[in-house]
């Protein structure tokens, strides 16, 4: 008897489960999933693309005992019963964790990649607090911290960014027991192992479950010579529809159609209007606007390739919206739509192993030929 794969173990559990389609971003609310539990914050605010809430809430709910001294902007947070604590400072992006285990005391300093801050009065954090600070005190786990590749000599080999949708307490659309993060990045490892078995140089945003701001994300796309950022992502429909199958979008300068602002809306992706105006921005604008040709004639070569396995959601399957990774990606990016995760038909071509594993291969073999072409063109 064949070993079954968490893809068709998955599957049995997508049959038999009944219907329920939960993101933990929510509209303005942000769900962390705290031991079993969800515990619901309002977002505050977004700070260059990175969702904010309020600490005192957080106290509130986690009952954690929290001291400020105004003179340092130095805040404390304690979980009593565990006798875990952190210190920070607003406008500041680093942490020091005091952990006990094992009867001794371990410190640990971690870095933010997004400072506390006062909004409207109001002390926040940026939701990645919830996985590297928050979780600490509760679970002992020391936090994951993205990795950045710093050997030059393999970034210089990097010809594909594979970015692999939300991650860590962020976990995308949920249906049932599936969750689009943990989809995505099992389907983008399998497809960066398929690349470099070409090889291609494939570099992955995030290589297990982890939360990665979206800045991270294109800050890691930036450091290489990649040809290509690949976004991937599952859909979610909330109501009853008959929407099915994949979507692919460029990136929008301007708000894009209707379902490119749904999808943005929905993947928390909107290009934040604090970024700074002037050269910079200019600047930013003017190579979105030079990329987007090579995007979108990517596009059409990723809409082929998977078009054989999955049918497009509609006639017009490559859409325009104002995605956040595809405006801070300094290569021609596009994001990919595999489909409804809480769409029985969609998740039978994605969840079985060797529908899957071809799709995989037109996917690879449809970068790898115009790889080969762009490479060879003058």
């Amino acid at each position: 008897m064949s070993r079954i794969t968490w893809f068709q173990f998955l599957f049995i559990g997508l049959i038999i489960c009944s219907n329920n389609s939960l993101a933990n971003l929510e509209g303005d609310t942000w769900i962390f999933h705290l031991n079993n539990k969800n515990y619901e914050f309002k977002r505050e605010s977004n700070v260059r693309g990175t969702p904010y809430v309020c600490l005192p809430e957080i106290i509130k709910q986690l009952n954690l005992k929290f001291e400020y001294n105004p003179q340092n902007f130095e805040f404390l947070l304690i979980n009593n019963s565990t006798g875990n604590s952190l210190r920070a400072r607003s406008y500041s992006k680093n942490v020091v964790l005091n952990l006990k285990r094992d009867s001794q005391r371990h410190r640990m300093l971690i870095k933010l990649s997004r400072r506390p801050e006062f909004v409207n009065a109001k002390l926040c954090v940026p939701i990645e607090f919830g996985d590297r600070a928050l979780k600490p005190l509760f679970d002992y786990q020391t936090p994951d911290t993205p990795v950045f590749v710093t050997d030059e000599r393999r970034l210089s080999k990097i010809k594909v960014v594979i970015d692999p949708g939300h991650g860590g307490n962020d976990l995308g659309a949920r249906h049932q027991d599936l969750t689009e993060a943990k989809i995505a990045l099992d389907f983008s490892l399998e497809l960066k192992k398929e690349l470099e078995r070409r090889g291609i140089g494939t570099l992955l945003t995030r290589e297990r479950s982890l939360f990665t701001t979206l800045s991270e994300r294109a800050r890691m796309a930036n450091q290489s010579p990649a040809k290509l950022f690949l976004s991937i992502h599952f859909n979610s429909q909330e109501k009853e529809s008959d929407l099915s199958g994949f979507e692919i979008y460029v990136l929008s300068l301007t708000s894009g159609d209707v379902s490119g602002r749904a999808a943005v809306a929905r993947e928390h992706q909107m290009i934040p209007t604090d970024l700074p105006e002037g050269l910079e921005k200019a600047v930013a604008d003017l190579r979105a606007s030079a990329n987007f040709e090579s995007s979108v004639k990517w596009a059409e070569e990723i809409r082929t390739a998977v078009k054989a396995y999955i049918p497009p959601s509609s006639t017009r399957p490559i859409r325009m919206a104002p995605f956040y990774v595809l405006y801070a990606a300094q290569m021609p990016a596009i994001l990919l739509e595999l489909g409804y995760i809480n769409k029985n038909e969609d998740m039978q071509r994605i969840l079985d192993a060797e529908k899957r594993q071809a799709l995989i291969k037109s996917l690879a073999k449809s970068i790898a030929n115009k790889l080969q072409v762009d490479t060879a063109s003058p």
